[in-house]
């Protein structure tokens, strides 16, 4: 008897101490799940967006899914960081919190639900998937839902003469390349954000110039300015999406036949300049009776490049993104962070020959069809070649990463 007792009361003290350890092995795991998160996430994007630390957090694998004006969308990693890269770089205004709504672990996977809050108001849900690899925990997928699209239930429309929204219409683009059209369709006012997938909203009016969306919260706001734009034409655009405008987007009327800034660097390029710079853009158009010919464009200088004013460009580059083998950090000859970029073979031979035969003439070399530098042509260029500004560190590292997502969308 005394035997069968020994033996039970063993039993339960091996079970309870196995108990015991598995439990705390738990904890050990959902505390490792937790720095992820808060490395990679709560602080890899908020309140501003930590590139290194997302990639240590985030697997080069991740899914990314997520609801917006298009539906369900789904990015890739280098998708999503070029598309937070490009919309919310920036930091946040205000406080960030986040809080776990749920954290469990069970074997090698964690799952996480966060909210966070911004300056106080829920802006984003998000679930998180994780698995432990032979690296440790990595997050492999993140579902995200913007509680700004929630639509508000008490909107109403006024009574307007459609005719008013002649002086609507048109192309808009925002400072980092984003470009919405405002069309008119009969007594129609419609508006859509120039990206794939991206569906024509129609707007309803608010005011003369305050207008909604009835199935999504977007608000879009016109105002008047100083800009040589057709007479009567609205010259500014706010683009609002949430109850509040921590999203905003500021888009100004486009000018025909000006280079934009697309945001993505896709548009990299080396121009032969024609003329400039110019004090101004008016200044450029006068030089051709404010008549451009077709084979030619107007682009201005990058606030971080090397020149300045208005340039007169050949409007077919002699290289552009496709002609791209690779880009890397570099130095520029006076130890200013610089982007070194190659060129394919055919696209060499190309530059080669052109800059041969055009030894003495400016060549302007671009992203996002604003000018960096325009060198006079000293030597022949091939292969290799710098892209040099005012660049800092995280902005040369943000622009390498965007003109590789440039690379492998043109191959």
């Amino acid at each position: 008897m005394k035997k069968v007792m020994f033996r039970l009361i063993l039993s339960l003290t091996v079970a309870l101490s196995l108990t015991c350890a598995s439990r705390n092995n738990l904890e050990t795991e959902k505390a490792a799940v937790k720095k992820v998160i808060e490395d990679a996430y709560m602080n890899g994007l908020f309140p501003k967006l930590n590139v290194e630390a997302v990639k240590k957090g985030y697997h080069k694998d991740c899914s990314f899914i997520s609801y917006s004006f298009i539906g369900i969308v789904k990015r890739s990693m280098d998708e999503w960081l070029d598309y937070i890269i490009k919309n919310h770089s920036e930091p946040e205004e205000g406080e960030v919190t986040h809080k776990f709504l749920s954290l469990t672990v069970t074997n090698r996977t964690a799952s996480a639900v966060m909210e966070t809050h911004i300056a106080g108001r829920r802006e984003i849900t998000t679930n998180l998937t994780l698995y432990k690899l032979k690296e440790g925990w990595k997050i492999v997928s993140d579902v995200i839902y913007w509680h700004g699209f929630d639509v508000p239930k008490d909107r109403k429309t006024v009574n307007l003469d459609p005719a008013l929204y002649d002086a609507l219409t048109g192309r808009y683009v925002t400072g980092n390349g984003l470009e919405f059209v405002v069309s008119k369709t009969g007594d129609q006012l419609f508006i859509q954000m120039q990206i794939p997938k991206h569906p024509k909203l129609e707007l309803f009016p608010q005011s003369e110039t305050v207008y909604f969306n009835k199935d999504i919260n977007v608000t879009v706001t016109f105002a008047g300015g100083a800009s040589p734009t057709p007479k009567g034409k609205m010259t500014q655009l706010v683009f609002r999406t949430g109850p509040t405008g921590h999203w905003d987007l500021v888009a100004r009327r486009m000018i025909p036949k000006v280079a934009v800034f697309s945001g993505k660097i896709q548009h990299f390029k080396m121009s032969e300049v024609v003329a400039g710079p110019f004090d101004s853009q008016e200044s450029a158009m006068k030089k051709y009776g404010n008549q451009l010919p077709d084979d030619l464009e107007i682009a201005p200088a990058s606030p971080k490049g090397m020149v300045k004013g208005w340039f007169l460009l050949k409007a077919e580059p002699i290289v552009s993104t496709k002609d791209l083998e690779s880009v890397n950090r570099g130095t520029s000859p006076h130890g200013e962070p610089a982007i070194s970029i190659s060129l394919k073979p055919e696209s060499a031979e190309k530059m080669k020959a052109y800059t041969t035969a055009n030894q003495g003439k400016r060549l302007a070399i671009m992203l996002d069809n604003q000018v960096i530098s325009a060198p006079v042509i000293g030597s022949v260029i091939s292969k290799d070649s710098m892209i040099t500004g005012h660049f800092t560190t995280d902005e040369v590292s943000e622009l390498i990463i965007q003109l590789k997502i440039a690379i492998n969308k043109n191959q």
